[in-house]
């Protein structure tokens, strides 16, 4: 049974549970971070397969109606129309994140 070390030292048990609860947690969020990813990536691949034509037009919608009555999805397209690769490569992450969690 492996032991964790501090220093050299070996580590209370109650410290050894809290730090693999935090193993386990940076884990999850890993796992989680990299399915956002994914997600920003397909919205991208997404984006530039919509013509122009839409992205203006979703552009048009966001003083009306807001970005959060938006979809995610509408949201990435209507930034690479304002904004371009650049913008949108920064945002996807986010805009991902506010539908996972809104």
């Amino acid at each position: 049974r492996a032991r964790l070390l501090q220093n050299g030292k070996p580590v209370a048990p109650r410290r050894r549970k809290q730090a693999q609860r935090l193993a386990a947690l940076m884990w999850r969020a890993e796992l989680a971070l990299a399915a956002l990813r994914r997600r920003s990536e397909l919205a991208l691949a997404l984006a530039a397969l919509r013509g122009r034509e839409e992205a203006q037009s979703l552009a048009a919608l966001i003083p009306r109606a807001g970005l959060a009555a938006l979809s995610a999805r509408a949201r990435l397209v209507a930034l690479s129309a304002r904004a371009g690769l650049a913008a949108l490569s920064a945002m996807a992450g986010l805009a991902a994140l506010s539908a996972r969690v809104g």
